[in-house]
């Protein structure tokens, strides 16, 4: 009965990396293949992020700096989750796996969200508002 346990546990864990990898890999294909329809949407964060110089227009070269980290870090990330998993670590899989989808995510929504709340609060400060980010 144990046994069975434990192996259903591997299971779900084994099930959880490869959506984790499959997302990484699909994230990296879709960057070399599709920049041109993902481009303008990844590139302005990128760029923020790694403090390079990155255009959404046009197709970059392979190994230019915040290029090469939109591919080359979700597929590193793969393979390091994958080695970890060999060696039993399934926590440190799962959040090795985790590192570059959540980065990715955080950048993207810090760059378009949160920007927009500091253009208010710039704005507020002009017209002399008190700011609703600084109001406690």
């Amino acid at each position: 009965m144990t046994s069975l346990f434990y192996e259903e546990k591997q299971w779900e864990q084994q099930t959880m990396l490869r959506l984790l990898v499959c997302i990484n890999i699909c994230f990296s294909l879709a960057v070399l293949v599709a920049w041109h329809l993902i481009g303008e949407y990844v590139a302005e964060p990128a760029t923020i992020v790694a403090g390079g110089a990155l255009s959404g227009h046009g197709r970059p070269e392979l190994f230019e700096y915040p290029y090469v980290l939109l591919w080359s870090g979700p597929i590193v990330a793969s393979f390091l989750g994958w080695c970890a998993f060999s060696m039993k670590r399934f926590s440190l899989a799962r959040h090795i796996c985790f590192y570059p989808i959540v980065l990715f995510a955080l950048s993207y929504f810090w760059n378009t969200y949160f920007n927009q709340i500091l253009m208010l609060e710039s704005l507020f400060a002009a017209i002399d508002i008190p700011s609703p980010v600084n109001f406690f």
